[in-house]
């Protein structure tokens, strides 16, 4: 009866530490596939609340904050109103992304881009309401200047701020195309501009200032509470260290 004893409670503790190492194995595939990660040896470093949507699983970033690596190992952000943007840098602890339109172009996705459906905003203080004017041919008396990228041999596209008098500038030989829905930043307009976009949820940066990790809690993507978390200086989580023993006894 002893010996039945024994081995029944050999059998619970042995149970007991399979289903232990079982729930930590699991913990730590569950941590490692959300480890920082790069696009190519030189992309920005990536971890939450971004994550790479074709490589990790969804509870490894917030939503709106996907990024994807192309062919040639460029970190893309892709916007709601399907604007791509390739990511330069990105500051956990500001909360700012630097992004640059690889055709050079900002000034063309303008009056799409509606960063109102994104988790985004422009970071510059200093934004202004613009209406752009094709003037042809091309003026050289309106004391502003023309958006490069728009423009041609034959005809300038310029950007006017909507509160200047208009009335008063010589437009004779230009036609509106149209008011921005939004204010832009004043110097969006310049060539190999690089835009910079802030966040303000989630507030992780909190957690970025004291050297810690951030995650969403219990990986639960449809509450989107997140919180701070423990991490090694190369990015990677602690490891959990479990100690037991196992008694084996023999009749």
């Amino acid at each position: 009866m002893r010996n039945s004893g024994v081995n029944s409670n050999m059998t619970i503790s042995f149970f007991i530490l399979l289903f232990t190492v079982g729930l930590i194995i699991n913990l730590g595939a569950c941590q490692n596939e959300c480890t920082e990660s790069h696009c190519g040896d030189y992309g920005p470093p990536i971890r939450f609340p971004f994550r790479l949507k074709d490589k990790q699983p969804s509870h490894c970033g917030y939503p709106g904050f996907d990024l994807s690596c192309d062919r040639s190992n460029n970190t893309v952000l892709e916007l709601p109103v399907s604007i791509t943007l390739f990511v330069t840098s990105i500051n956990y602890k500001s909360q700012v992304i630097q992004v640059f339109d690889p055709d050079h172009c900002v000034p063309r996705h303008l009056p799409k881009l509606n960063l109102s459906s994104s988790a985004f905003i422009f970071q510059e203080p200093y934004q202004c309401d613009y209406t752009l004017f094709n003037c042809s041919p091309a003026k050289r008396d309106l004391y502003y200047d023309s958006i490069p990228c728009l423009s041609g041999t034959s005809h300038h596209i310029f950007s006017i701020p909507s509160d200047s008098f208009v009335d008063s500038l010589p437009l004779t030989s230009c036609t509106k195309l149209y008011n921005l829905p939004f204010s832009v930043p004043y110097d969006i307009f310049e060539p190999n501009y690089f835009l910079r976009l802030e966040w303000s949820k989630p507030t992780c940066n909190r957690c970025e200032r004291r050297g810690k990790g951030c995650r969403l809690k219990n990986n639960n993507r449809t509450n989107s509470e997140t919180e701070c978390f423990n991490v090694k200086r190369n990015g990677t989580v602690k490891k959990l260290v479990v100690t037991g023993s196992f008694y084996m006894h023999s009749p």
